[in-house]
C-alpha cells in the first residue's frame, strides 16, 4: 500500500465506526452509545493529527507509513506535550498576522477611497446605507 491510502485506511475505518453509532435507531442504551461516539470522535481527531506528522516524515526522508507512524510516535513520546503546544501557537499567530494584516489593508483601502472619492455628493447610495 502507498503511505497516504494506509494512513487514510485507519481514519475511514474510525468514521464507518462512528457513522455506524451515529444512525443506530436504538434508544436503548443512548447515554452508552454517546460516550463511545465521543470517544471514537477524540480518537479520529488524533489519528488525523498524528497523520499529518507521519506523513511529513513519509515525504521527508521517503520511508513507508509504517515505519514513520513508529518514528513519529517515538517524537511524541520524546517531545510530549510541548509539541502539541507549539503547533496551536503557530495557528493562533498565523491567525493573529492575518488579521492585523487584514485590518491594515481594509484601513489602507479606506483611505485611498476618502482621499478620492469622500468629496463627491452620495446621492441614492444614502438610501441603501452605503454611505
Amino acid at each position: 500500500f502507498g503511505s497516504i491510502v494506509l494512513g487514510s485506511f485507519f481514519v475511514g475505518f474510525l468514521e464507518a465506526i462512528r457513522s455506524m453509532f451515529k444512525w443506530c435507531e436504538n434508544n436503548r442504551f443512548s447515554c452508552i452509545r454517546c460516550v463511545v461516539r465521543c470517544w471514537l470522535g477524540c480518537i479520529e481527531w488524533a489519528m488525523i493529527y498524528f497523520n499529518k506528522y507521519a506523513y511529513a516524515h513519509c515525504a521527508i526522508y521517503g520511508s513507508g507509513f509504517m515505519h514513520a507512524a513508529k518514528a513519529t510516535w517515538q517524537l511524541f513520546l520524546k517531545r510530549g506535550i510541548v509539541m502539541i503546544i507549539n503547533d496551536d501557537l503557530t495557528g493562533a499567530a498565523i491567525t493573529c498576522g492575518a488579521l492585523i494584516c487584514g485590518v491594515i489593508t481594509g484601513g489602507i483601502g479606506w483611505a485611498i477611497g476618502d482621499a478620492f472619492y469622500g468629496d463627491q455628493d452620495t446621492g441614492d447610495w444614502s438610501k441603501y446605507g452605503l454611505l
